[in-house]
């Protein structure tokens, strides 16, 4: 039996929605512009009619949780929770830090960290740092991106590949204190991978309403372990 889902990612500027048919692509649709977001309504009745399939035929929704930018992650939420409960589809939510790694650490070296940086603004990012094999180094979190790197130069392995919006907007600062380090030009996790993690999840972790993974509210609930070294 097919697997007919909405993919819905609008965690930055850029906003896009898919329509998926198992691991196939139906139909997909991205904007880039600060509105974005307010288009995405519009967005999903066109990529629901390219698709060719009846709305009522799907069985999930999969939404990129963030973390992102306050106001785009809260349209493409709030959205995705009213077109669930008002067509009593199931939601999926995919952290899109472990996205974006998922999308990447088959190319990292076996001896590097790979970190993920996402704009947090007022020069901070929201951040995970894992190794080659894809363990979490610590808890993802945010920080300014001055004391993030400089904490990252004190760990006894120093091969670090930086990936995510937050490593391209401040690759010079990185660059300046891990001076080997590698940064990739990639912004986001592209859709078809939120698709894949959220097909992976399909029997599992489904439910009605989603919340944000804005990582700023948990301040004051996390405490930062030091970083350890590379096994």
């Amino acid at each position: 039996m097919t697997t007919r889902f909405l993919v819905i990612q609008g965690s930055y500027q850029k906003t896009a929605t898919a329509v998926f048919d198992g691991h196939s692509i139906c139909a997909s649709i991205a904007e880039q512009s600060v509105m974005a977001s307010a288009r995405l309504v519009p967005m999903i009745d066109e990529v629901i009619g390219k698709s060719g399939i009846d709305f009522n035929a799907i069985d999930f929704i999969a939404v990129d949780q963030g973390p992102g930018a306050f106001t785009s992650l809260r349209v493409s939420i709030t959205t995705a929770n009213a077109l669930g409960y008002s067509k009593k589809i199931p939601l999926i939510g995919v952290d899109g830090i472990d996205a974006l790694k998922n999308e990447v650490i088959s190319s990292i070296e076996k001896e590097s960290v790979l970190v993920v940086l996402f704009n947090a603004y007022n020069s901070e990012v929201f951040y995970g740092l894992y190794k080659s094999c894809g363990t979490l180094l610590e808890t993802k979190g945010y920080e300014k991106i001055a004391s993030l790197v400089e904490r990252l130069g004190k760990m006894e392995c120093g091969n670090f590949v930086f990936a995510g919006n937050g490593a391209l907007m401040h690759k010079s600062k990185i660059l300046d204190v891990l001076k080997e380090a590698k940064v990739m030009d990639v912004d986001q996790a592209s859709i078809s991978t939120i698709a894949s993690m959220a097909f992976d999840k399909k029997d599992s972790e489904k439910q009605f309403k989603l919340s944000p993974l804005y990582l700023k509210t948990q301040k004051f609930a996390i405490r930062r372990p030091a970083i350890k070294a590379c096994d």
